[in-house]
């Protein structure tokens, strides 16, 4: 016979985590969003001060970018 009293708390286990999954998801979306935009901004403030280097560091950002839409939504 199987022990059926086990299979309640696993099931539950694995509610409370797929929850959590999801909620630091939003989390790192969340301060994704944040240092994007202090990027950006940084970038705003070097091309005033030096007049230059603005397409450079534009194609880095967006590689990031990229790069962490590509991990975050292949994670499982």
């Amino acid at each position: 016979m199987e022990p059926k009293w086990l299979d309640a708390p696993f099931f539950t286990l694995l509610e409370d985590f797929s929850s959590l999954q999801g909620y630091f998801m939003g989390q790192a979306m969340f301060i994704a969003k944040i240092i994007l935009t202090l990027n950006l901004g940084f970038i705003a403030i070097k091309y005033i001060a030096k007049g230059e280097g603005l397409s450079e560091q534009l194609i880095k950002t967006f590689t990031s970018v990229i790069f962490f839409l590509i991990f975050i939504n292949a994670y499982p």
